[in-house]
């Protein structure tokens, strides 16, 4: 059997392993981002079993040792280190958020004020695509919203604050 292939076997079986407490599958991607594999035997015209253990796990990455057997004698053909990692798919509304995060009220509102106009940007771009006049029409509504939404947060974050001592004016 072709090395390629036993090494592919190996990295199935060990990816299988570092997915098996996953709880929500869906919620994550996986990735291969090592592997160390040493030959021990031939395996020619052989049925080939992959046993793979996970031996630590941390947050996101999981060291996999996998022993490569040929089934009917079990002597050991290969042995194999993966190193797996797990990460997090994240919504594009937990991406938005993260954005927003730790950051104060005004540079929240910034940062708001940049992605209004930035969506006026993809509207106009939109409308200048569409065929439809009804649909262009519409498109192009929808940025000037977003015009007048960064407008209003701009507004509120270059208006004059107020005196802290206004009171003590003559």
């Amino acid at each position: 059997m072709h090395g390629g292939a036993i090494l592919s076997l190996a990295d199935i079986a060990a990816t299988a392993a570092a997915w098996s407490t996953a709880t929500d599958a869906a919620a994550y991607r996986g990735i291969t981002i090592d592997v160390s594999h040493g030959f021990m035997s031939a395996a020619r015209g052989a049925d080939l079993v992959a046993d793979a253990r996970v031996t630590k796990r941390g947050g996101t990455v999981c060291f996999v040792d996998v022993e490569i057997r040929n089934k009917s004698t079990a002597a050991l053909v290969g042995r194999t280190k993966v190193v797996y990692k797990l990460s997090r798919i994240h919504t594009p509304q937990q991406q938005l958020s993260d954005l927003f995060r730790d950051k104060s009220s005004t540079e929240q509102m910034q940062l708001l004020a940049t992605l209004e106009h930035a969506g006026a940007a993809l509207y106009r771009q939109f409308a200048d695509a569409a065929a439809d006049p009804a649909e262009k029409a519409a498109l192009l509504r929808a940025a000037a919203r977003e015009v007048e939404n960064a407008a209003a947060l701009e507004g509120v974050l270059n208006a004059p604050k107020p005196s802290a001592h206004a009171d003590d004016q003559p």
